[in-house]
């Protein structure tokens, strides 16, 4: 187990503590072994065809798992983990619930690398009279992860996945019972929720060179100006998803049963 990040005493003496001090599980040889080397050139989902991120496309050879680069220069990260007994509404209690909360919240979805997430829209995302899902929706959260070059601040903007481009007709039914679409610079991120045998599985795509400016609009990124290299930021962000996201399966469940009830 690696370093986990400094909590305070108050901290340790939330209920959910017990989540955070166990740190990272062990991440599956074949997802790390996929980190070495980039996927051919030209696997990504095209931003503009994001529908495809639902509908899964036999026709097309999609990397749904791994990271590339794209012909246009962009590039791509995704990831798909398996939650044993887990629910759509479990991931968005989830979404609301780190960021309005104490910072450990946010730590213990990565106890090594998350330092810091709130919604800066709080009213909202505790009004009740909102549909949970909805409470994200054109919500900033600031941020400060590591995803492997040091602790680095960031703010993304969340959005109503509509307004990102997805087909509503596809939405909240069976195969996408749950989705998530946020950005900021260098990448787009989306998170979706497919029920499964046994539980549910969350696939993950990062659209790096994407982004959602301050306006909340959708749009391309001046590689001139991202903080790194596109295709390192990919990299970055897949293996980043394989440790958050490997936590994410390991403490969901247990931790929607016990605080579910309440945000």
């Amino acid at each position: 187990m690696g370093r986990l990040i400094e909590t305070t005493q108050d901290e340790k003496t939330l209920s959910y503590y017990k989540y955070y001090e166990t740190g990272l599980p062990e991440i599956p040889a074949e997802r790390l072994a996929l980190a070495a080397a980039p996927q051919p050139v030209g696997r990504g989902i095209p931003f503009d065809e994001k529908d495809d991120f639902i509908l899964f496309p036999a026709d097309k050879d999609y990397c749904y798992v791994g990271y590339g680069e794209n012909e246009d220069g962009s590039c791509y990260a995704a990831n798909q983990t398996f939650v044993p007994g887990g629910r759509p509404e479990m991931l968005e209690w989830w979404f609301v619930w780190q960021g309005v909360g104490p910072d450990l919240r946010y730590r213990l979805w990565d106890p090594e690398d998350h330092y810091f997430s709130k919604i800066a829209e709080v009213e909202q995302a505790l009004d009740c009279s909102i549909p949970l899902r909805e409470r994200i929706w054109n919500t900033t959260h600031y941020v400060v992860e590591n995803i492997g070059m040091g602790p680095m601040p960031c703010i993304l903007h969340f959005k109503n996945p509509v307004d990102m481009g997805f087909t509503k007709e596809l939405l909240w039914r069976e195969g996408c019972e749950a989705i998530f679409c946020g950005g900021g610079s260098p990448a787009t991120v989306c998170h979706k929720v497919r029920i499964v045998e046994g539980g549910m599985m969350i696939d993950s795509y990062f659209w790096v060179g994407y982004i959602i400016d301050e306006q909340g609009k959708p749009g391309r990124l001046d590689p001139k100006t991202s903080p790194i290299p596109l295709l390192a930021a990919a990299r970055a962000l897949y293996t980043h998803n394989l440790r958050e996201m490997g936590k994410m399966a390991e403490v969901l469940v247990p931790l929607y049963t016990e605080e579910g009830d309440r945000i």
